[in-house]
């Protein structure tokens, strides 16, 4: 049986240019959040020269989860985390090769192998009570690891 339902505004390809786009600024630390995403998507379609089916000329918020479906095993939305330039600019090959090792030995040390309930991410400054809320377009899970 097929699918019956509206079709998409934009190409299979176009939404594929769009998804990469997101997850290549997302690496550069350039998020895109919903309303730069629909936007985008509104200056594209005048660009275009196509009609344009959106109320006020700019997709909804249906058409951003109709998206965020569709394209749900490439992209999510999670919440920002600040990342200093110099923690940043520590991130190369080897200190993060030095850190997984140093993570593989820890868990062996202590055989948390099988127990992730017992596995925290903290550094010096402890937990966070109240993280920022605003939610960026990503490539899968962002995992932030601490210096020891």
């Amino acid at each position: 049986m097929q699918k019956i339902c509206r079709p998409t505004v934009l190409t299979m390809q176009e939404e594929e240019i769009l998804v990469h786009t997101l997850v290549k600024l997302g690496k550069w630390g350039y998020g895109f959040d919903r309303l730069q995403l629909q936007r985008c998507v509104q200056d594209y379609v005048r660009r275009m020269d196509r009609p344009n089916p959106f109320h006020n000329g700019m997709p909804g918020p249906d058409w951003c989860l109709m998206f965020e479906r569709r394209w749900s095993t490439e992209i999510s939305r999670r919440v920002a985390q600040n990342l200093p330039k110099n923690r940043a600019a520590a991130g190369s090959q080897e200190v993060l090769e030095d850190c997984y090792n140093k993570l593989k030995d820890i868990i062996a040390r202590f055989d948390l192998q099988n127990k992730p309930q017992n596995i925290f991410n903290c550094d010096e400054i402890g937990f966070q009570q109240m993280p920022a809320y605003r939610k960026y377009f990503v490539k899968g899970v962002v995992v932030i690891l601490t210096s020891w």
